[in-house]
């Protein structure tokens, strides 16, 4: 998946509509540890991890805080979300409802 470029800076008019604080910047992404576990397949990754033969420790964000915790970023400037762990898409919900 190629990088996207991203803009930190909301245009003026739309910093205007959330409500900041003067001197306060907008939150413009957020990421999300959401998997403590780990399958070692990431060849680029910068974090030192430990294989697990298993897939994992069992360690998962509830998806309850990542939808409480976006749910509060939107508000001040929130336009992306990374997902990350270790390997997020060990998480046992990824891919279902």
């Amino acid at each position: 998946m190629p990088c996207e470029e991203e803009s930190s800076r909301i245009p003026d008019e739309a910093a205007e509509k959330l409500d900041l604080p003067p001197a306060v910047p907008p939150l413009t992404s957020l990421y999300l540890y959401i998997a403590g576990s780990c399958n070692l397949a990431c060849r680029h990754c910068w974090i030192t991890p430990s294989y697990q033969p298993d897939g994992g420790n069992g360690q998962f964000v509830k998806l309850e805080y990542v939808d409480k915790a976006i749910r509060e970023a939107r508000p001040l400037g929130l336009r992306s979300i990374k997902l990350t762990g270790g390997e997020p898409t060990l998480h046992p919900r990824f891919g279902k409802s």
